[in-house]
């Protein structure tokens, strides 16, 4: 089987120790109008570099990032990194949604509470059932700056 990462497919058995849910960067939209938390580029790279670096020491050889739209993905970001270390880095892709606590813009269908179910729910479905913005008890995900 073959496995996309950000710099190309590899076959999944170059796959070998891997981490299934980690993040190079996050941010919450509307963060780079923020003065205090605004983040050079080049610095980011290489605290990336550094860490990555770290883990791959240990033995990790993939690292797939989640990173949904809304929270800065940033392809380009993972590449670079992914080629700098000489490690693998999987890009998934999608939106944050309210189900997990997060104020995203999306909507989620009232019909369904469960992530699983939704995901198998055509995009067709999804709107033409009663569809509003999800009611979420969960707090939301937090991110910590070092």
């Amino acid at each position: 089987m073959r496995v996309q990462t950000v710099v190309g497919e590899i076959d999944s058995a170059n796959l070998g120790r891997t981490l299934v849910h980690e993040h190079l960067f996050a941010k919450w939209p509307g963060a780079e109008f923020y003065p205090p938390i605004q983040v050079d580029r080049s610095w980011l790279v290489e605290q990336c570099v550094k860490r990555l670096g770290a883990i791959k020491d240990f033995g990790v050889r993939t690292f797939v990032d989640p990173c949904p739209i809304e929270l800065g993905r940033d392809v380009g970001l993972m590449a670079e990194v992914s080629r700098r270390v000489g490690m693998n880095i999987v890009c998934t892709t999608g939106f944050y949604l309210r189900v997990w606590g997060f104020p995203s813009t999306g909507e989620r269908c009232l019909r369904s509470r469960s992530p699983t179910s939704m995901s198998r729910r055509s995009p067709t479905a999804c709107r033409e059932a009663a569809c509003a913005p999800a009611q979420s008890n969960a707090p939301p995900a937090l991110s910590r700056r070092r």
